[in-house]
C-alpha cells in the first residue's frame, strides 16, 4: 500500500510568520490538514482542538518556555495526543540549547534555517518508527538513555502509539487510534506513579541510612526537602482517583517528613524509622500490591495510630 498523507494533521509553530516555503513543502508530501501558529498559546489551543500528529515546534516561539510547553504537551495539559511527534526548529545549536531540547522531550531537531531535505528526510524517518518512552516523574518523552542501557533494561519504557505512522502507512481508523492512545496514557500514568514510589524509596533510605551523621546533615536535609517535594506531588495525583489510599499515604509521608524536618538534630529518630517502612510500603502499593485496599488500610490506620500519640 503506498503511503497516504492525507489524514495528517500537522501544527506549526514558528516565530517567523511567513510559512509559505513550508506550507508548499508540506502540499507536495500531501499533508493539507495544518494550522499554523505564531505564539505557544495559539499553538496550544490549535492541538486541543485536534489529534494533531505532527508538531513542528520553533525553540524561539514567544508566549512560554519550551521545555515547560513541551512537557506540558507530553503530560497532556496541552493538546490531545501526548505522543505527538515533535520536531524541534532551532537556530542556536549550543551544548545547552541542545539538553534543554532533549529535556523538554523533543523527537528531532533542525537547525535554522530550515533545510527541506533535512525536514522530509525527519518526518519520513518517523513514518517507520520511534524511540519508546520514559515515564518518569519530572520527564515524559522519548527515552534519553543510550540504546544499549534500553536493551538491558527495558522495564520502565513505553511503546507509545505513533500516529503519524499509523495515518500514513497503516490507515488505522481514527476509532482504533484513539483506542490506542487511551491504552497508553494509562500505561504512562503508571509508569510515573511507579517512578514517584521509586523516587520516594531512594530519598528514604538515604536519609535512614545518613540520619545522625553530623558530617551528613546537609545531604539529610536536601534529602527530606526532596521527599516532601515528591510527596505532595504523589498525593495531588493521587487524590480523587481510584488510588486514594495511595493519595492517604503521601499525605502521611508528608506529614511525618515535616516532623523529622522541624525536630532538633539526633531527636526525629523514631519519625526516620516509619518513614522508611512507609516508603516502602508507597512503592509496593504502587506496583505489586496496588490494588490490596485491606494492605493499604492496615499501614493507613498504624501510621495514624503512630502520629496521633506523638
Amino acid at each position: 500500500m503506498a503511503p497516504s498523507y492525507e489524514r495528517v494533521r500537522l501544527v506549526v509553530g514558528d516565530s517567523n510568520p511567513d510559512f509559505t516555503l513550508l506550507k508548499l513543502v508540506f502540499l507536495a508530501r500531501g499533508i493539507r490538514n495544518i494550522d499554523t501558529c505564531v505564539g505557544s498559546e495559539q499553538m496550544t489551543g490549535a492541538m486541543d482542538q485536534n489529534l494533531v500528529d505532527l508538531l513542528l515546534y520553533d525553540y524561539d516561539l514567544p508566549g512560554g518556555d519550551f521545555v515547560e510547553v513541551m512537557q506540558g504537551i507530553r503530560r497532556k495539559a496541552y493538546g490531545r495526543n501526548p505522543f505527538v511527534v515533535v520536531i524541534a526548529a532551532v537556530k542556536d545549536s549550543d551544548t545547552e540549547t541542545v539538553r534543554r531540547l532533549i529535556d523538554a522531550g523533543v523527537d528531532d531537531l533542525i537547525r535554522k534555517p530550515l533545510s527541506i531535505s533535512r525536514l522530509v528526510e525527519g518526518i519520513d524517518k518517523f513514518t517507520l518508527g520511534r524511540k519508546p518512552f520514559a515515564a518518569c516523574r519530572d520527564y515524559v518523552g522519548p527515552t534519553r538513555r543510550p540504546t544499549v542501557r534500553d536493551h538491558e533494561d527495558a522495564s520502565g519504557l513505553i511503546q507509545v502509539p505513533n500516529t503519524l505512522r499509523s495515518k500514513i502507512a497503516e490507515n488505522i481508523s481514527d476509532a482504533e487510534l484513539q483506542r490506542m492512545l487511551d491504552v497508553a496514557l494509562i500505561d504512562l500514568e503508571d509508569k510515573r506513579l511507579e517512578s514517584c514510589g521509586a523516587e520516594i524509596n531512594y530519598l528514604a533510605k538515604r536519609v535512614t541510612e545518613d540520619y545522625g551523621d553530623p558530617t551528613k546533615t546537609a545531604e539529610v536535609d536536601v534529602a527530606l526537602q526532596r521527599l516532601m517535594v515528591v510527596a505532595d506531588d504523589l498525593y495531588h495525583r493521587s487524590d480523587g482517583t481510584s488510588s486514594q489510599q495511595v493519595a492517604n499515604l503521601a499525605k502521611m509521608l508528608r506529614a511525618l517528613t515535616t516532623r523529622a524536618t522541624q525536630r532538633a538534630p539526633g531527636h526525629a529518630a523514631t519519625e526516620v524509622q516509619i518513614l522508611s517502612k512507609l516508603a516502602l510500603a508507597i512503592r509496593r502499593a504502587l506496583t505489586v500490591e496496588r490494588h490490596s485496599v485491606s494492605l493499604m488500610q492496615e499501614i493507613v490506620g498504624a501510621v495514624s495510630g503512630f502520629t496521633d500519640k506523638h
